[in-house]
């Protein structure tokens, strides 16, 4: 049996790493926002 693992973020995780600390030596605040799943509204 032969185990495969990749890491499929790995490409994100570089560029995320770059940009923070671009923007910590930018001293920019940055944040993420996701508004979290409401009620389903029925339709009309």
């Amino acid at each position: 049996m032969l185990e495969v693992e990749i890491d499929v973020l790995d490409k994100n995780n570089r560029l995320a790493e770059r940009n923070r600390a671009r923007f910590a030596a930018a001293s920019i605040w940055c944040s993420t926002w996701c508004p979290a799943p409401g009620p389903v509204k029925p339709p009309c």
